[in-house]
């Protein structure tokens, strides 16, 4: 990938789009990043009442350490569950509370924007019109999903959470997408608006792969494909990715190693169900 990008435009070209991007928009892509943290933090409290600090640096060291690891949202539901078992949380509650904040709430706030996001994408983007067939086709299975995801939701036991839970977990996905959006931007490379969902969707279920750990490598590859779809080239593609994985990825995973290392300071007696 590097090497196209190498082959598409020269070192001097690549280096003053960086040094002409604006600073603002990188900095609201950043900031959107971070609501995606802060959402899930806020989904963490809203499950098990900790103080909100606590929740976030649990949240971030279980998402995006865990992305790290072999094994997709297996390791951040280990990460989530044993802080959450060190702080008095009975097992199966444990158990319950991070597989919805690393797969439960995430997939179905996913499944809930992916509908309405490929339905968009395949009547606005310049795709071929093979590919908008595809897009529609897997919009409306989307949809049914969705639907099927709020059926169970309204006749679940915890159904009173569930709004606020969806809620939280739609507010990171949209954080994360806008990121994207927001550092192309700020690069001043003109990708097509409605390829963006596509290719956020793209780069989660490549993430999802349990082989490839936060789809590192796969993702830089493989979105760029679908953002040049537009009037944008790929090494331009490529070099948004780039920047955005640098935000959304390997940023907040340093974030992530300082909140568990402060997680693991201090021990906290377990309490009886």
């Amino acid at each position: 990938m590097i090497a196209e990008v190498a082959e598409a435009d020269s070192t001097r070209s690549v280096g003053e789009t960086l040094r002409g991007a604006d600073v603002a928009l990188l900095v609201a892509a950043a900031v959107a990043e971070a609501w995606r943290y802060l959402f899930s933090g806020a989904l963490l409290r809203l499950l098990t009442g900790f103080q909100y600090a606590v929740s976030i640096r649990i949240s971030t060291a279980a998402l995006a350490i865990g992305a790290l690891i072999p094994g997709a949202n297996l390791p951040g539901g280990g990460i989530a569950f044993r802080e959450l078992r060190r702080r008095g949380i009975p097992r199966r509650r444990a158990l319950a509370v991070s597989t919805a904040l690393v797969l439960v709430v995430p997939a179905a706030s996913l499944a809930l924007l992916a509908g309405p996001a490929l339905l968009i994408s395949g009547t606005h983007s310049n795709l071929p019109p093979n590919w908008r067939v595809i897009l529609d086709l897997l919009g409306i299975a989307a949809l049914m999903l969705a639907a099927a995801i709020l059926l169970v939701v309204a006749v679940g036991r915890r159904a009173h959470h569930a709004p606020a839970s969806l809620g939280f977990g739609i507010g990171a996905c949209l954080g994360d997408a806008a990121c994207l959006w927001l550092v192309a931007a700020a690069l001043h490379i003109d990708v097509d608006t409605a390829t963006i969902p596509v290719a956020f969707l793209a780069a989660a279920a490549i993430m999802a792969i349990p082989a490839v750990p936060g789809g590192v490598g796969t993702v830089e590859a493989a979105v760029p494909f679908i953002l040049a779809t537009g009037s944008t080239s790929y090494a331009d593609a490529a070099l948004a990715v780039l920047a955005w994985r640098v935000l959304s990825f390997w940023l907040p995973t340093i974030v992530g190693a300082g909140s568990l290392a402060t997680l693991r300071r201090r021990s906290f007696p377990l309490r009886t169900a």
